[in-house]
């Protein structure tokens, strides 16, 4: 498996189930290797796989299972998807990489609040020194969705909270062109929220972080998003030199915005 060499350890692993089929590590190599092959077959597999093991009441390893559910996932099979994954929590209640690895194939699947709840209970598990800043913005990310997804005001705040929550622990621990991503995820949650003033605000402390790291030309779609925003506020408020200054930088990257053009027109009469 380590060496790759799957199709040599899918025939290893078929040869051992032909003499010996109830051989319940062999199954379970058969279907990883089935797995990492992209095989027509794999859910076939994996269907013998999980038949094994309800008859043996063995348990697979903690990974199987979320590698299984994204199987399901691709064949149009989500509720069998989830309910694999159930089944590996059941299994492994306390273990952090099952419910990391879970939180992962749940967002797969579009199950962003059960996600985020996953992660949640992954990062909250552990001492916050120890969870990293990818898995914060993870977190962080799978939230903003969860909220964004719902209809229900008291979800969606709690989500966004979270989503913030975790995005200001990430901020620390990411390197200096990602930190502009902390703020700009707050001033957006704050514009879905209609506190543009806020929002702003946010965007203008996120465009300063983007521009020290020089990072504008890797990011120009955000940079765009928040020099147009933070600008067309700032004109709002009378704010000609800052509004100037923002939507200038905006349309060096994107000429053709007829009403930032407008604007910059009145702004320098």
């Amino acid at each position: 498996y380590f060496s790759k060499d799957y199709q040599n350890g899918f025939d290893q692993s078929a040869a051992i189930l032909a003499s010996d089929p109830d051989n319940f590590s062999a199954r379970s190599w058969n279907y990883v290797f089935a797995h990492e092959l992209g095989r027509t077959d794999v859910i076939d597999i994996a269907k013998k796989l999980l038949a094994a093991e309800k008859q043996t009441d063995a348990k697979l390893p903690y990974g199987v299972y979320p590698m299984i559910a994204r199987d399901l996932n691709k064949a149009g099979m989500s509720d069998e998807a989830i309910n694999v994954l159930h089944l590996g929590l059941n299994h492994y209640p306390d273990n952090l990489d099952m419910l990391k690895e879970t939180a992962a194939a749940l967002a797969a699947l579009n199950r962003y609040a059960d996600a985020a709840d996953m992660l949640s209970q992954y990062v909250t598990k552990q001492k916050e020194s120890d969870v990293t800043g990818t898995e914060y913005w993870t977190l962080s990310q799978y939230a903003v969705v969860a909220g964004q997804d719902t209809q229900d005001a008291n979800l969606q705040g709690k989500y966004f909270e979270m989503s913030k929550d975790a995005a200001v622990k990430a901020e620390p621990k990411l390197a200096a062109k990602f930190k502009y991503l902390v703020r700009k995820r707050l001033g957006d949650i704050a514009q879905i929220n209609k506190q543009d003033a806020v929002a702003a605000a946010e965007y203008m402390q996120a465009i300063k972080l983007l521009e020290d790291a020089n990072a504008v030309n890797e990011n120009t779609k955000d940079a765009q998003a928040m020099y147009r925003f933070a600008g067309i506020a700032a004109y709002n408020n009378k704010d000609y030199i800052t509004a100037a200054q923002l939507l200038s930088k905006y349309q060096a990257l994107n000429p053709e915005d007829t009403q930032i053009n407008d604007i910059l027109s009145k702004i320098n009469k």
